[in-house]
């Protein structure tokens, strides 16, 4: 078997076997857990990321809205500025 890519997963990945938990998500803290395939423990480290969004304001005069039609959406206007989108 080659090597394991168990970092930086969206699933909690067995270093030893290489199964992948899909309900991963129902894992609240860091610490040793033991594997629902090959049953050996090992440690798993949760890390969260976080990103951010932002725009010209709530205020549909602060955007600077241009028409960006498409084929289901003729109304369809974006931002030049931040690509805050909405329909006139």
């Amino acid at each position: 078997m080659g090597k394991i890519n168990c970092n930086y997963e969206d699933e909690i990945t067995c270093p030893h076997c290489g199964y992948k938990d899909t309900d991963s998500w129902e894992t609240q803290e860091s610490g040793e857990t033991s594997c629902n395939s090959c049953s050996k423990k090992f440690h798993v480290e949760i890390e969260h990321s976080t990103t951010y969004s932002s725009s010209c304001g709530e205020d549909d005069n602060a955007c600077d809205f241009v028409d960006q039609p498409t084929e289901n959406h003729p109304d369809y206007q974006e931002c030049s500025r931040c690509e805050n989108t909405h329909f006139k």
